[in-house]
Order: structure tokens, then C-alpha cells, then sequence
């Protein structure tokens, strides 16, 4: 894996209700930061104080907003230690694909992130931006900059 990978790589937090529209974005943060963290600074972990009745589901990356507010931020169940009885591997399969099923179409409102959709307002409402646009054919990141000539 190049090391610039890891140094370039931005992420979003999407919060999506049940028919995968989304709710609410934050702003891009580098890929580094984990999931927990940027929920935090973003004031998410606030709404659950203010709005008890709210069950959200989450994946892997917020395992500690699980355990700070059980009930309400539903992570994936733990995967059995090796050497687990098989009824408990069994127990742990089925919850983890009820759980999938269930996250779906919060995982396809991120996609539409991905891609530029926003359900909400057309494609730059995630991010402010225009969508971007492809290069010229004549423009080519290692040739000289030319200076613009005006068309007569």
C-alpha cells in the first residue's frame, strides 16, 4: 500500500434515516482520524443527550459511541473469540446479518456521497463544490504551463 494513500484519503460522516435520505453531512476530514473522534468533534454524541428516543445504527468504526450510549448507537455484535461455542458463532452470524440488512440503505446513502448524488439537493449539496469536470485532451500535468491566448 503507497504511503500517500493513507496521507490523501478524505472521509464524511452521513447520517441517513431509514429510506436512505440523507439527514446530515459534516465537512470532508482526513482519512486518519477515526470515525469515534469525528463524530465527537462534529457534536453528534450531543444529540444523543437531547433526543433519548433515537436509535442509530452504526458500523465497526464507532464501537465506542456503543458503549457510551447502549440503546441508542447499535454497533455490530462482537465476533466470538476462536474456540466460542458453535451456537454462540451461529447467534453472531444471524444478528450480524440482521444488523446488515437493516444498515443498508445508510451504507447506500454514503455511496450516493461517494458518487457525487446528494437525495437531498442535487450533487453539490455535500460538499458546496461543483461536480468536477474532466481535463482538456490538451492539458497534460507534466508539460510546461502555456500562457492563454485570446481567441481573435
Amino acid at each position: 500500500m503507497s504511503g500517500k494513500k493513507r496521507q490523501n484519503t478524505m472521509k464524511a460522516t452521513v447520517i441517513a434515516d431509514h429510506k436512505g435520505r440523507t439527514l446530515w453531512t459534516d465537512a470532508l476530514r482526513p482519512g486518519r482520524m477515526h470515525d469515534t473522534t469525528a463524530a465527537r468533534a462534529a457534536g453528534v454524541t450531543g444529540c444523543f443527550d437531547h433526543f433519548d428516543q433515537v436509535e442509530v445504527l452504526l458500523d465497526d468504526g464507532y464501537l465506542g459511541l456503543g458503549r457510551e450510549h447502549p440503546g441508542q448507537a447499535v454497533t455490530p455484535p462482537r465476533k466470538p473469540r476462536p474456540g466460542a461455542l458453535p451456537g454462540r458463532f451461529q447467534q453472531w452470524e444471524r444478528v450480524r446479518h440482521d444488523r446488515a440488512s437493516d444498515r443498508i440503505t445508510g451504507e447506500h446513502a454514503l455511496a450516493d456521497h461517494k458518487r457525487g448524488n446528494s437525495s437531498s439537493a442535487g450533487p453539490t449539496a455535500a460538499t458546496g463544490c461543483p461536480t468536477p469536470t474532466a481535463p482538456s485532451p490538451d492539458w497534460s500535468p507534466t508539460a510546461p504551463s502555456q500562457p492563454e491566448t485570446s481567441a481573435r
